[in-house]
């Protein structure tokens, strides 16, 4: 018989391993490529944490020039050994083609895993939760803070540049409110008033206040809160909750009276100074009160492998799924996507324009060859940390017992370090931005979930603000502040009644806002009404315009003097909503001639 007859055919298993080992080598390895590829497409890190680390460090070219290169040097080395001992170069190649097919396999696992994760987010609103725990008095509470991102850039308000889908299904599982306010438009101060239910009238933190660096490498922190402030984590603290702050504090470093860990949170990790948080590839971060290296990061180099924001997401996800027999609080204060423009390769890639051009840096920015790419990868990589602490709340079954708040610390930024207002209109059409106190500067998205309380899919047009968080929260946990203690109300009744044809009227209330910087700012408003003071730094008594919201969204027109009583009234009324800063540096009297309680 011949013994040709007798060999298998091509494509059976024992030609693959033993006489065509290389070309099955050959075609699991580029499989590995092409997974590869496909999981830098998929969020990176979040599915093959080996893979995403040697892109990172070499780059996706680099990452399957490397896996070609050793492809071949496998190959020859293979037929140098068996011309030399046949058997020892047969069992080589056979065993190469069995490591080629693991990380094939364990790619392919991890993508399945994440389609099956995405997918239980996107149809969150259907699954419900999975073992859930027992449901206590008390609710959890997480407080997602994005840093500088505008009405406008939500996919669910009008966003067309990106989609934010987590952040989406957030709205539709609670309620969205169209007039949210953040309580200040920079960021320290927004903070402030977040944590402490207080306006820019009475906070303790009215403008972003920079304290030195003590020396090199170490970053000096803005102006603290007093020791005297009570903020939400305290207020939950004493109810029993355990609590962590992670991401930007910026109202306070260590050691100052400022210090997380001494202002209600039993747990920190993040930033503790805003300057340091202008890097989000930084050389290190702060756990508690202890320096944690990033080695990955070196800024000689430009090396980025370890990107913060993603650190500070698996921080927040891990402290949800801690096991305990409390309550939680968790203000997940993400540095996105406030400038510098930094997102892995891989993100910026998924969101690729034809028209993008490059920012050549300057004003101590880097530059950015994808300036418009990064912003959106930006924002979408909070969007992916939204549904990560969404995930992680559903896997812990905790997503029945738990509010979820969302909001900005304040509007989109301006023209500066690469962002491109006109194309992404952050703001939503809005006038202003980031520094001024039109509507663009401080109208945020507002989005909050509260199973059980809050019909889902529904909107609310009545003004909320940053500083009515603290009455709603600690309302929900039992421990409703003092009357007199905060300037914010407890939305609830509203909250849980949006929707609805009965719903209670929004009450008449004074809402204020004051920044000292950029030549003095004041502005109130007062239902549909709002009244807006600039250059209140140089004169006091500068003239006030008027805006009808409900006719004027955006602010065109000045019907001061057609309304010169209700001008003089906001005038009286902005006088006495306001006290003397604790820092002189950002305090805005109104000069001894107004009889401003202030100075009495």
């Amino acid at each position: 018989m011949d013994p040709q007859a007798r060999r298998p055919g091509f494509f059976s298993l024992p030609a693959m391993l033993h006489e065509n080992a290389y070309i099955a080598f050959v075609f699991f390895s580029c499989c590995d490529i092409a997974l590869t590829w496909v999981i830098l497409r998929k969020g990176g890190a979040e599915v093959n944490p080996v893979a995403a680390v040697v892109i990172r460090d070499w780059g996706l070219p680099g990452a399957i020039g490397f896996k070609f290169s050793l492809t071949l040097f496998v190959i020859v080395l293979c037929e140098v050994i068996s011309r030399i001992r046949p058997r020892t170069g047969r069992i080589l190649a056979m065993a190469s083609v069995l490591v080629s097919a693991s990380p094939v396999v364990w790619s392919g696992v991890l993508l399945a895993r994440h389609a099956i994760d995405r997918a239980e987010h996107v149809s969150s609103l259907e699954l419900g939760v999975a073992e859930p725990r027992e449901r206590r008095s008390q609710p959890n509470i997480v407080v997602i803070l994005a840093d500088d991102l505008g009405w406008g850039e939500l996919s669910c308000q009008g966003q067309r540049r990106f989609s934010t889908p987590a952040i989406d299904a957030l709205a539709a599982a609670g309620v969205r409110c169209t007039n949210g306010y953040s309580g200040s438009t920079v960021c320290a101060p927004s903070r402030c008033a977040i944590l402490t239910g207080l306006h820019m009238g009475h906070a303790d933190v009215r403008d972003n206040v920079e304290r030195p660096n003590p020396s090199q490498g170490e970053f000096g922190g803005q102006a603290p809160l007093a020791a005297s402030a009570v903020t939400l984590g305290e207020r939950l603290q004493r109810a029993g909750y355990e609590t962590a702050f992670v991401g930007k504090w910026g109202l306070g470093n260590s050691g100052t009276e400022g210090d997380p860990l001494t202002q209600g949170f039993d747990r920190f990790y993040g930033y503790l100074c805003q300057r340091h948080a202008h890097n989000l590839y930084p050389t290190h971060l702060i756990r508690d009160r202890e320096r944690v290296e990033l080695p990955g990061n070196d800024p000689s180099s430009r090396s980025e492998s370890l990107y913060a924001p993603d650190l500070m997401a698996d921080e927040a996800a891990s402290f949800i799924m801690s096991p305990r027999d409390v309550p939680f609080l968790l203000v997940f204060a993400s540095p996105l996507p406030h400038l510098a423009l930094q997102a892995p390769a891989e993100a910026v890639a998924r969101h690729a324009v034809a028209d993008d051009p490059a920012y050549q840096g300057g004003k101590g920015y880097l530059p950015c060859a994808a300036p418009r790419a990064t912003y959106a990868a930006m924002v979408n990589k909070l969007d992916d940390h939204v549904a990560r602490l969404d995930q992680a709340l559903r896997r812990s079954g905790q997503w029945e017992d738990t509010i979820v708040v969302f909001t900005s610390d304040n509007g989109s930024t301006f023209e500066i370090g690469g962002y491109d207002p006109e194309w992404f209109d952050g703001t939503g059409g809005l006038r202003g931005h980031k520094t001024n106190l039109y509507e663009g500067g401080i109208r945020v998205p507002w989005i909050l979930r509260w199973p059980g309380v809050v019909p889902a899919g529904t909107v609310l047009d009545m003004p909320v603000t940053g500083w009515d968080l603290v009455p709603t929260l600690c309302d929900a946990a039992g421990v409703a502040p003092a009357p007199g203690s905060v300037d914010g109300i407890d939305l609830r009744r509203w909250l849980a009644s949006a929707g609805r044809v009965d719903a209670p009227q929004p009450p008449e209330r004074e809402l204020y806002w004051e920044f000292a910087s950029s030549g003095g700012q004041r502005a109130m408003r007062i239902g549909s009404w709002k009244a807006l003071q600039k250059g209140a730094r140089k004169d006091p008594l500068a003239p006030i315009a008027l805006y009808d919201l409900a006719n004027d969204p955006t602010e065109t027109t000045d019907v001061a003097s057609a309304h010169a009583e209700l001008v003089e009234d906001f005038r009286q009324r902005m006088m006495r909503a306001r006290t003397t800063a604790r820092d002189p540096s950002c305090d805005l009297p109104w000069g001894p001639a107004n009889n401003s309680p202030a100075h009495e």
